[in-house]
């Protein structure tokens, strides 16, 4: 079945963010139709969208500080649960045979890699399985903190090694001015996405400023990174596949 691709299911494009705990049913049995479809073997990560990232800022729990209290640590986790269990759901029903893996399974106390994630994934694949995590509220020594998605992203791309990674979100790519489908940046650099400036798109895990970040330690992997909408039936599965599409493409 070739190399794995990673996707990441974002949370704008799998749930209504302006409505709380909204799965976005329909669209989503679509996009993941389309993505069993290529026939290819991935590995799928999905974002909290309007279940985790809400109760997670209604208790001050965030990717960049610790909290010593557990206060809307359960809440928080159970709203990514049920939100994982729909997409579950729906993958299954594709056809898709997902494994749910939970990030301390992957990420140690202090912060570093579990030993053997790197087998683990790749095991899993090699049987036919699909690698499933999410965003999630981790212990560390220091306390609780957000483990984002895209930080999973990045874990799941160092391990698996695979031919592209792609964020699937609710835009036609990056965009130049914010609201305008028509300024989709088509291609970047590490440098070039380092100087790009995003304001008022932040949440729980850091926003679209976090995840180019994230995209370039992905890129700097020698892992294709795009960017395309979920909307966008043929270009999700262009840029799954490799081909050209409509979106955004970063590059080392």
């Amino acid at each position: 079945m070739g190399d794995p691709v990673v996707v990441k299911l974002g949370g704008s494009f799998i749930t209504q963010k302006d409505r709380l705990f909204t799965f976005r049913e329909k669209e989503v049995k679509e996009a993941v139709t389309a993505l069993k479809g290529t026939g290819l073997s991935l590995a799928i990560v999905h974002g909290g969208g309007s279940f985790g990232h809400p109760v997670a800022k209604r208790f001050g729990l965030s990717g960049g500080t610790f909290s010593k209290s557990s206060a809307g640590v359960s809440e928080t986790r159970l709203a990514m649960h049920n939100l994982s269990y729909l997409l579950y759901i729906q993958l299954g029903t594709a056809g898709f045979k997902p494994y749910l893996i939970n990030s301390s399974s992957l990420i140690r106390m202090d912060g570093g890699p579990l030993a053997g994630y790197s087998t683990l994934l790749t095991e899993l694949v090699r049987t036919g399985l699909t690698p499933l995590t999410h965003g999630d509220v981790q212990l560390f020594q220091e306390g609780y903190r957000i483990v984002s998605g895209d930080h999973l992203s990045y874990l799941f791309c160092k391990g698996l090694k695979p031919s592209r990674m792609v964020y699937v979100f609710d835009q036609p790519g990056l965009l130049k001015t914010a609201g305008d489908p028509s300024s989709v940046i088509e291609e970047l650099t590490i440098a070039a996405a380092k100087e790009l400036r995003f304001e008022g798109a932040e949440d729980a895990t850091g926003g679209i400023t976090t995840k180019i970040r994230t995209a370039c330690e992905i890129a700097s992997l020698g892992v294709e990174t795009c960017f395309v909408s979920g909307f966008d039936r043929d270009g999700l599965i262009k840029a799954v596949t490799g081909e050209k599409f409509k979106g955004t493409i970063l590059k080392r």
